[in-house]
């Protein structure tokens, strides 16, 4: 109709539009008028399309972010939306399927997926084919195939594998090399504490040690599981006995680095500097993430100074009251390392990792300085009760963390939370085990992914979450860590134990003053 250069149907005239009048103009223009119309609306539709593509895959993105699972509920939103949008385009178009695409176990056995999608793509004329590559390019991410974790597969080796090198293995044999690094890293710390007393007129380098014991400041002889004491510099014999190695340490003597003055310490920091040859690192990263680095024996000397302006052990009145209901605690071990070479020839249990049992959902932030304190105030006494446990071999803890009840209000201040976590991996290296995430909820996932900026890579790769919605699985996961008696009715578990005020902060803990616990904000201002 439009070879002549007229349309059969207006006999070659277009009807324009002028300025008040209408006029009426002839030849072969009709003809490409209605193709250029054609083409913009194909550029129009695609664009929608597009658009809505893009919008419905950053609701779905921000809906159900999650390090180690799906959400089940937000991906109900993206399926919901995806329905809605396909209702509305299915007279026009048919929106790419939301469902799993067929397997190639389900196909024709002489057909293979290639073949299937070929097959049925050439069905469609060139139009929808457009539109489909179109649609298919912003697909949302519920089509996509999930990432496979802890929850997906809860077979015992599996999370063996996942888990286990980090939550319950034994202290690992220590080569010649690192041996000697330790020993090398001893001596220039005792000569940098030296070097500052006689430069600074302070305390005597020995007596700074013997005030700074972990869980306690100084050494507390009525030590307990609830109230644990341990020398923060191990091996110490200048200390007295408790403080040197135990005839159980000594019968595993070839395989911890307890040979020089307190190598159990520095072998610690030594592994979060991925032993440098030089003994120089960036470690602590904030102070020390320069080009030039820090000597190795810097991260010991301001973890010293941390330890005595912050003092971590400190309860004070506004601590008590944060955690009254005790959303934080640490209570129980994981699985036992044991010995056979102890004095009755029997078999000795002493026990792995601390556990720490933190639960946010259960209390909103009334006082940021004294929540965080809490804070660093159940890591420092997990980490001494797991180190008097173990005569000093293991010095870590596992943390479980509960999202149950957890929402936007429960979130602590951001600052504060960067601030924490300075205190964390600056004066807790290598303590952590594992970071095992239980009921995790929409708002716990967006304030992980708040906070996941300011965790290193090498403390991400111990964070895992638990199944949701089933107490079984997941108390089948915590078996790896703890046994059934260890695990807190409120998780599937058999322990009963409920929060003890009067126990946690009875006799034997150490008690200081408001204002002794707020002196570091003016003398220790990094971490003000």
């Amino acid at each position: 109709g439009i070879s002549n250069g007229k349309d059969k149907h207006s006999n070659g005239v277009v009807w324009e539009k002028g300025s008040g009048t209408t006029s009426k103009k002839k030849g072969s223009d009709g003809g490409n008028s209605m193709l250029a119309g054609l083409c913009k609306f194909i550029a129009l539709y695609i664009f929608i399309v597009g658009s809505v593509g893009i919008l419905t895959r950053l609701v779905c993105t921000t809906a159900c972010f999650s390090p180690s699972v799906e959400a089940t509920e937000e991906n109900a939103l993206c399926v919901v939306t995806g329905k809605v949008l396909k209702g509305l385009l299915s007279p026009y178009y048919t929106l790419p399927n939301t469902q799993p695409t067929q397997s190639t176990s389900q196909l024709p056995s002489a057909e293979t997926t290639q073949q299937h999608h070929k097959k049925h793509h050439a069905k469609a004329g060139p139009l929808k084919r457009t539109i489909d590559r179109a649609a298919s390019f912003f697909r949302h991410k519920h089509n996509k195939p999930p990432r496979r974790s802890a929850t997906q597969a809860l077979d015992k080796q599996h999370i063996d594998g996942l888990w286990g090198p980090h939550a319950v293995s034994p202290t690992a044999a220590y080569s010649s090399q690192q041996q000697h690094d330790m020993a090398t890293l001893s001596s220039r710390v005792i000569h940098s504490l030296q070097s500052q007393q006689s430069e600074q007129s302070t305390q005597d380098y020995n007596t700074r040690l013997k005030n700074v014991y972990w869980g306690s400041g100084a050494y507390n002889p009525n030590r307990s599981h609830v109230h644990p004491s341990f020398p923060w510099w191990f091996p110490n014999p200048s200390h007295g006995s408790h403080a040197k190695p135990s005839k159980y340490l000594q019968s595993v003597l070839p395989t911890l680095p307890i040979k020089a003055d307190g190598s159990s310490l520095l072998a610690a920091y030594l592994k979060i500097m991925e032993w440098p040859m030089n003994l120089r690192s960036k470690f602590p990263y904030k102070i020390c993430g320069g080009k030039q680095g820090c000597n190795a024996e810097f991260a010991l000397s301001h973890t010293l100074e941390f330890r005595e302006k912050y003092k971590p052990w400190c309860v004070s009145p506004r601590l008590m009251k944060e955690n009254s209901i005790g959303w934080i605690y640490h209570r129980g071990y994981s699985h036992s390392i044991s010995n056979n070479n102890n004095n009755e020839g029997e078999k000795q249990d002493v026990g792995g990792h601390a556990m720490i049992w933190y639960r946010p959902g259960l209390y909103r932030v009334q006082d940021p300085e004294f929540y965080t304190r809490n804070l660093i105030h159940a890591l420092e006494s997990a980490v001494a009760e797991s180190l008097q446990r173990t005569h000093g071999t293991v010095g870590k803890y596992n943390l479980v963390l509960d999202c149950q009840h957890f929402s936007l209000s429960h979130m602590p201040r951001l600052q504060d939370v960067k601030r924490g976590m300075v205190m964390m991996q600056d004066h807790f290296p290598d303590r952590l085990g594992v970071l095992l995430l239980a009921n995790l909820s929409g708002p716990a996932q967006f304030f992980l992914k708040l906070v996941t900026p300011f965790i290193t890579e090498s403390v991400r790769s111990k964070i895992h979450a638990l199944p949701t919605n089933d107490d079984a699985k997941r108390v089948e996961a915590l078996r790896v860590l703890i046994d059934d008696d260890m695990i807190p009715y409120w998780l599937g578990g058999k322990d009963m134990y409920k929060f003890d005020y009067d126990e946690w902060y009875g006799d034997g803990v150490v008690k200081c003053t408001d204002d002794e616990a707020l002196e570091y904000l003016t003398t220790m201002p990094y971490h003000a």
